[in-house]
């Protein structure tokens, strides 16, 4: 499980008018966890010490791993915007190049949280792209804010 305490491989990209990052994983488990971590940390920067409330279940299907990044990752948005909940862990208990199934541990988007946070509104088509490399996997996502 990879929880907020733990840091995310990612490393913040430079973009013109939006957000962007670079994320790595020895697995595909790890590159989408650590994506949704990193995304997490840019939405709302550190929440050391907060453990999840509550869990959801996500499940997705998707024809290449590029838009299954993309839905996962909107699907975590969709958690903040809509139902105004932060993921904090993320258990994937089923990955491939065609879908996942995981158990995102939530808390309370509290004001104190969305006073600092970031709005990440969309994962965006532009750039995204995942790659296998020698050490594993290697993702690059813009977000628009």
């Amino acid at each position: 499980m990879l929880t907020r305490e733990m840091q995310p491989e990612f490393e913040e990209l430079d973009h013109t008018a939006d957000l962007a990052m670079r994320v790595r994983g020895a697995t595909l488990d790890l590159l989408f966890r650590h994506a949704a971590g990193g995304m997490m940390q840019l939405m709302t920067g550190p929440l050391p010490g907060i453990s999840a409330q509550t869990e959801r279940t996500v499940d997705i299907g998707a024809e290449a791993l590029d838009a299954l990044l993309r839905d996962w990752l909107s699907e975590l948005i969709f958690l903040v915007a809509a139902e105004r909940l932060v993921p904090v862990s993320f258990v994937l208990e089923r990955i491939d190049a065609h879908g996942l199934r995981a158990r995102v541990g939530v808390v309370p988007l509290t004001d104190t949280i969305a006073r600092d946070a970031t709005e990440i509104k969309a994962v965006t088509w532009h750039g995204l792209r995942v790659d296998r490399d020698e050490e594993g996997f290697v993702a690059e996502v813009v977000f628009d804010t």
